[in-house]
């Protein structure tokens, strides 16, 4: 049969009315004319061929099935698609993977990742051929253009279950992934490989995936993994850097400062922040310093974001002069530099400096935004300034509700718990959970269990799955007589399977090693040397006239020994007493807490400073104690 070309859609009319006369049509004909009407975009000729197909009888050869797999996907005509997957099995083809491709390319477009996959099981199930690398790349490439994740997961499964997970597939499998537990596996399956083609970018994206989850322990694996392939690059070393910003390990920023320097990469401005960010939660202010000599001799001192970042890793390692030095070195023309002084005031509850510091800052043309008001505010409110926060207040234009909270925690640390909750009534935005906390927190301090019960129920209408509101409200009921009251809040965090977060210390070394010391705990390796240093330094406290203050210690500490002993193994003196053994005498110690440091520790440490002639340096959640001479900056105030 001789076939016209097509060149219009009455073409295309005519020749449909013709073959509809022809009592027989070879699947090549049918196949030409199929492929003028893919070419003149006409899904209605596609589609009367098809049905004409099916009414004479046509045997479907591989040529006619795949154009009008080819003409079907191009006029986005799916019922077609999905009629063609179906009869897949039954046409004799040799070359069943390139129409797979076909396929998963023309669901992939019409955002239909299941029948994409459903292709593939046809490909695999009915039509018994083995997939190639080919066929899962384009099934996961369905999936994550179509962010259908819980079909990756699947995908991922299979390819597992069959043992063909390749790099590239955990390259592909991982950018579309949102499951953790996947990743983790594909970790380990990364891992077992001996030959890698791109192990630093695979690196690279392991580390971005657990960096936004926040997995640094998961980051830092990656990059282990890959150190047994290559030496890491800047590339590399920079996202892990990026990743372990926040990180509460300094092993983890000393590993990368030292590796910077064994495999002699080149830091960027951008790495070297992230490592002081990191050394400024860590408190490693060894490391920080020498971060800072390499600034200076490679001439980044005046790079702006490595001067804000300096300020604050010296201000939060308890370097208040030295972090006041640079500020005052600094150029002075953007606002994250003075927000940077402002927080190390806050955080040390310089009030008054803070507030002549807001005065200067008026006299330039930058103009403040929140975090500088609520860094004054923070610094008012652990000085006890609480007037001059309440004055400050009254002068913002439509404060937020960061703001508004700086102040109720001003009021409630002072015992003007009754204006607190006044101005959290009367503020015109809605109060959260850090509000309730921290009015909370003011609660327990002054012994209020009346707003206390009123705050828990606020709180427990926000999220009554928070731990740390229970254990303030068990403490509040314990430190007031109300012990029966405490064992019910305690059940009540028991039976909602919720757990206190432990207090947990960080204190370094003279090596510049920071180590960590969890309440109770006895798995450090100089446990033994630190207990017999805790017992002998309470011994002597105790001769000058120190009493443990047990009363907000847990109920289930029954009789006072069992609650000494308890208190005696908080993180901090664990810490302290670490640092007194391993540091020369008259050596200035530095210790960070994850929570806020408890009164037993507050008063025992104060002592502790004085009989070892040392100056202490406790930050906690909250703020900076200085302990020198037997008394605390914070004028026991905090």
């Amino acid at each position: 049969m001789l076939i016209p070309k097509l060149t219009k859609f009455e073409d295309v009319e005519s020749m449909v009315k013709t073959l509809k006369t022809k009592s027989f049509v070879t699947p090549r004909v049918l196949s030409a004319y199929v492929n003028s009407c893919r070419r003149l975009k006409r899904s209605i000729g596609v589609e009367a061929i098809w049905n004409l197909s099916q009414t004479n009888g046509v045997l479907m050869d591989e040529i006619l099935f795949n154009s009008f797999v080819s003409a079907a996907i191009e006029s986005k005509n799916q019922q077609l698609v999905t009629k063609l997957m179906y009869i897949w099995p039954t046409v004799d083809s040799k070359e069943r993977i390139n129409t797979y491709i076909m396929f998963a390319k023309g669901f992939t477009a019409l955002k239909q990742p299941k029948y994409a996959y459903e292709a593939y099981k046809t490909l695999t199930q009915a039509c018994n051929t083995k997939s190639t690398p080919i066929v899962f790349s384009l099934l996961i490439e369905a999936c994550r253009k179509c962010r259908d994740t819980e079909l990756l997961k699947t995908v991922y499964y299979d390819m597992k279950k069959l043992g063909v997970l390749s790099e590239m597939h955990i390259n592909s499998i991982l950018a579309g992934i949102d499951s953790v537990s996947v990743a983790k596996e594909l970790l380990a399956m990364w891992s077992s490989i001996s030959n890698l083609s791109q192990p630093s970018n695979t690196c690279i994206q392991f580390i971005q995936f657990f960096q936004a989850r926040s997995l640094t322990n998961e980051a830092v694996e990656a990059y282990k993994v890959l150190l047994t392939h290559e030496n890491p690059t800047v590339a590399v070393l920079g996202a892990l850097s990026y990743a372990c910003r926040y990180t509460d390990q300094a092993q983890y920023v000393k590993l990368i400062w030292d590796d910077i320097n064994k495999f002699q990469v080149v830091p960027h401005a951008t790495m070297l922040n992230s490592l002081l960010t990191a050394c400024a939660g860590t408190a490693s202010l060894s490391l920080g310093m020498q971060i800072y000599q390499y600034i200076i001799a490679n001439q980044f001192e005046t790079n702006v974001m490595l001067q804000v970042s300096l300020i604050h890793m010296y201000g939060k390692c308890g370097r208040l002069e030295e972090a006041n030095n640079l500020f005052t070195k600094a150029p002075k023309d953007t606002l994250p530099m003075w927000n940077a002084m402002f927080s190390v005031l806050g955080v040390h509850g310089k009030g008054l400096q803070a507030l002549e510091l807001y005065n200067t800052l008026k006299r330039t043309n930058l103009q403040p935004d929140r975090y500088t008001i609520m860094s004054v505010l923070m610094a008012c409110s652990h000085s006890g300034l609480v007037n001059q926060a309440v004055d400050f207040l009254r002068k913002i234009e439509s404060p937020s509700i960061e703001i508004y909270n700086c102040v109720i925690d001003a009021l409630a640390r002072a015992n003007r718990l009754s204006e607190a909750e006044l101005m959290i009534m009367n503020m015109p935005c809605k109060s959260d959970i850090i509000t309730w906390t921290t009015f909370l927190g003011g609660c327990r301090k002054h012994k209020d269990v009346k707003r206390a019960e009123r705050a828990i129920q606020e709180l427990n209408k926000i999220n009554d799955k928070e731990s740390s509101t229970y254990v303030l409200m068990s403490n509040i009921y314990g430190e007031t007589g109300n012990v029966e009251q405490s064992r019910q809040v305690w059940q009540q965090m028991k039976d909602k399977k919720l757990r206190k977060v432990p207090g947990t210390s960080f204190i370094e070394d003279s090596n510049g090693t920071v180590h960590q010391f969890i309440v109770g705990d006895t798995s450090h390796k100089q446990y033994r040397a630190i207990e017999e240093r805790l017992d002998a330094e309470f011994e002597n406290l105790r001769s000058a006239g120190f009493v443990h203050d047990t009363s907000f210690v847990s109920h289930a500490h029954e009789t006072y020994n069992e609650k000494v002993r308890h208190l005696c193994r908080h993180s901090e003196k664990l810490a302290l007493a670490f640092g007194l053994i391993n540091t020369p005498e008259g050596t200035p110690l530095l210790v960070t807490k994850n929570l806020r440091v408890c009164p037993d520790c507050h008063t025992a440490t104060k002592l502790i400073a004085l009989l070892n002639k040392r100056e202490i340096t406790m930050r906690d959640s909250s703020r900076f104690h200085v302990f020198k001479d037997g008394k605390c900056s914070c004028g026991d105030y905090w």
